[in-house]
């Protein structure tokens, strides 16, 4: 079901226009018939293929984010006014908040100044500490999810927000959040903590006054090869600032920087700062009657032709299981080098947070590039190469086994056995291939084959990657061990 402009929700929400896309969904700017005022609606897209099962755990996710916010009263967290169920879907209405988020501003200025940054995240961390007094983990804290109003700074997005006392709702060996952003543990598919949270600020007010993420890679995978065994990128522009994100982007939770510690320093830094420009957003369309729906474009990927197969998890999750897990036939290469506003408990902070001071680039700095538009990837090209890279493994073919395997990672092919086991067989399980990306994880479950004997020695389920290079050429590029289910 496709939703679009001008078409009313609940006979009160007059949608407007899309002002973002995140993991999770569309968030939609819209009128308030009944109270005459700006709302932002965030709405829940599925992509094609999701099993009633799963359709239900997406639900129950956004349900969650109604919930996590609502536990929340602060004037920096995301304010949630109403939650509706249309059809069979919820939706989360929310304040708007005028300006946009600080990846904007970063896209427009390339970064800020050190007392900006510090202004900025002493109000970040004031937010973050009464989330997590009222017993939230948000989880996905990145410049894209801080919006930015006068000199008001407003944490959102909520939607992967870890509740305290509420079961989890991801899958098993799931892992959510933003590579650049998340932390190591989260790479490592651990629990998120609130010093997840702090890994996370530390990361986003590095990429504020550097212009860049701390951590860099070719793709998801290098991400977060990085995040989990390298140390930042070396601070340029950080100055006095460099003490505060090298305490919070310690890879171990137990030595990282504190709250507090961070608060009183971030505090201290960002006294005499100036406020920001505001970013003013478009002007609303008059009210005019509903348009009628159209029926949405759908993708679904084609199972693989040797068997039934595994639902593909997020790129995120796998590729985080090669971090923590070795991988007997792949080894990664050695990468090192040298937005709308809340509700939470009251604040435990005590310093005040002043203000976030204007910056004006006095020389050219990296900017955050718009991302291209392309088309998604190919469930014929996915399905076809990994089933060369199985058969080559399957038959003992060297040669096909190389030619599937991505360039980069043919020197670390060292056999043809998965955890001492051949590969006697083997079926793919169906996946679904998201918008805008260039790499995803598939699944298949393998009859093992014991090399000493000849025998069938059980079953596993174990994960790849598929990535796509910029000349449309696909290739396997990791494995990422057995789930254990």
């Amino acid at each position: 079901m496709r939703t679009d402009p001008d078409e009313i929700l609940a006979g009160r929400y007059r949608l407007l226009d899309v002002i973002g896309r995140g993991g999770m969904g569309i968030v939609w700017r819209a009128w308030d018939t009944d109270l005459d005022r700006t709302v932002a609606i965030k709405e829940l897209r599925l992509p094609d293929g999701v099993d009633e099962s799963e359709r239900g755990t997406f639900y129950a996710r956004l349900e969650r984010e109604a919930r996590a916010a609502a536990r929340l009263k602060h004037p920096w967290i995301v304010t949630v006014h109403d939650r509706l169920t249309v059809g069979d879907r919820p939706w989360i209405v929310m304040e708007y908040v005028e300006g946009g988020s600080l990846q904007d501003l970063l896209r427009e200025h390339g970064r800020l100044e050190v007392d900006a940054v510090a202004a900025l995240g002493t109000k970040m961390l004031t937010a973050l500490r009464a989330a997590h007094a009222a017993g939230v983990v948000h989880r996905d804290v990145k410049p894209a999810n801080v919006l930015l109003e006068g000199e008001r700074v407003v944490l959102t997005d909520f939607g992967i927000a870890a509740l305290e006392g509420d079961s989890t709702l991801t899958r098993s060996g799931a892992i959510l959040g933003t590579p650049a952003f998340m932390a190591p543990e989260q790479v490592r598919g651990q629990d998120a903590t609130p010093e997840t949270d702090l890994w996370s600020l530390g990361a986003t007010l590095y990429a504020a006054v550097e212009g860049r993420a701390p951590f860099g890679g070719a793709n998801t995978g290098g991400i977060f090869v990085a995040i989990a065994t390298e140390d930042p990128h070396p601070f340029v522009h950080a100055g006095p600032l460099t003490p505060v994100l090298t305490g919070l982007l310690d890879k171990d939770p137990a030595r990282r920087l504190t709250a507090d510690d961070a608060h009183r320093l971030l505090a201290d830094l960002g006294r005499d700062a100036e406020p920001l420009p505001t970013r003013v957003a478009p002007p609303l369309p008059p009210p005019g009657p509903p348009a009628a729906p159209s029926p949405p474009p759908t993708l679904r990927a084609t199972a693989s032709p040797t068997g039934p197969s595994l639902y593909v998890g997020a790129v995120v999750a796998v590729i985080a299981v090669v971090v923590a897990l070795g991988a007997v036939l792949l080894l990664w290469p050695d990468s090192r080098s040298g937005t709308t506003a809340a509700n939470t408990g009251p604040s435990t902070a005590t310093t005040p947070a002043p203000s976030v001071p204007q910056y004006t680039p006095s020389a050219p700095a990296t900017t955050y590039p718009a991302a291209p538009a392309h088309t998604s990837m190919s469930a014929d090209a996915i399905n076809r190469v990994f089933k060369n890279y199985m058969d080559g493994l399957a038959d003992h073919n060297m040669t096909q086994l190389r030619a599937a395997t991505c360039p980069r990672l043919r020197s670390g092919l060292l056999g043809f056995a998965l955890n001492g086991y051949y590969v006697a067989r083997w079926k793919m399980k169906p996946y679904t291939i998201p918008e805008d990306v260039d790499q995803l994880s598939v699944e298949a479950t393998l009859t093992q084959e014991d090399p000493s004997t000849g025998r069938t020695a059980g079953h596993v389920d174990n994960q790849w990657i598929v990535e796509r290079d910029s000349d449309h050429r696909y290739w396997v590029c990791g494995w990422l061990n057995d789930k254990g289910e």
